[in-house]
């Protein structure tokens, strides 16, 4: 047996639930083994407890070593995700496998239509259409449109109006660049505060200096981190970088993802887990093909 075992302290892994029958339900560090390989203290990117799983000594679990930061590994997780009982899957599920219709509100109230009315005045009619329509949305929206068709534009002035009304945003996309591109648009249009994760030399060189890492470098305390990211409205990323554990900490109101018919069904999943509501926006010509 102990030639077989091959787990190790330090050791990423990825844990499953045997009893369950659920794959990929959590990933993390070994940080401890003890008592001849039958003890393990995981330090794990969720809480277990809080996701409906029964932990206890009836509750068996499987450990497996992941060598390396996948994609596929990545997607098998997000798609895991999807089947876990739990109130946010379900909507999920009712959302992306049985197709439910999104609702809308009849009307915004009062207030709101106030707080925004100058940042409307900006934008042409198809852009006023389609902004109010994700804000009047209960679950999600779909936001169709040809390139140059001015659908970054219409993100930025949608992320400056929900920023407007108190929102929290998760801002993602298949790539790098185009993530870069709606925050250098922000930058230019409407100024706000936002923190940016990803691999610091991926991050375009005036979109650095808003890097978490660059961001948190001189904090010290739980605490600090915590009032940190509680003051901002804006976190953006790629859709595989979603694998941060901030985002175990973060609920938003709305995700919106771009480029979204390049992301792949699984991959995208992972931000939407994130948020009480989301909004995809794409071309359906610009479809990513995974061979």
């Amino acid at each position: 047996m102990s030639k077989e075992f091959n787990l190790k302290e330090n050791d990423m892994i990825l844990l499953s639930s045997q009893t369950d029958n659920l794959i990929g339900i959590s990933q993390g560090f070994i940080q401890t083994i003890k008592n001849n390989n039958t003890m393990f203290s995981l330090l794990l990117d969720k809480n277990l407890a809080a996701n409906s799983f029964k932990v206890n000594s009836e509750h068996l679990f499987r450990i497996d070593k992941i060598n390396f930061r996948s994609s596929t590994c990545l997607n098998y997780t997000n798609l895991s995700r999807l089947f876990i009982p739990s109130e946010m899957s379900a909507k999920l599920r009712s959302w992306i496998i049985d197709k439910k219709t999104p609702t809308f509100q009849a009307t915004l109230p009062k207030q709101d239509i106030l707080r925004t009315k100058e940042l409307f005045k900006k934008l042409n009619q198809s852009q006023k259409a389609a902004i109010l329509k994700a804000i009047m949305a209960n679950e999600y929206l779909l936001i169709k449109g040809y390139p140059g068709t001015g659908k970054t534009t219409t993100i930025a002035s949608l992320i400056a109006i929900l920023a407007k009304l108190d929102k929290r945003i998760l801002f993602t996309s298949f790539t790098n660049s185009a993530v870069d591109n709606l925050l250098l648009k922000l930058v230019e249009k409407f100024p706000m505060d936002f923190v940016r994760i990803g691999s610091y030399d991926r991050i375009h060189s005036d979109i650095q200096k808003y890097e978490l890492n660059v961001q948190t470098s001189q904090m010290r305390s739980v605490k600090e981190l915590d009032e940190f990211f509680k003051s901002k409205q804006l976190i953006a990323t790629t859709c595989s970088s979603m694998s941060n554990a901030v985002f175990n900490k973060i609920e938003f109101d709305y995700c919106i993802v771009d480029e979204a018919s390049q992301v792949l069904l699984t991959t995208c999943l992972g931000p939407l887990f994130s948020a009480k509501k989301f909004i995809l926006v794409g071309d359906l010509e610009q479809v990513y093909l995974n061979f």
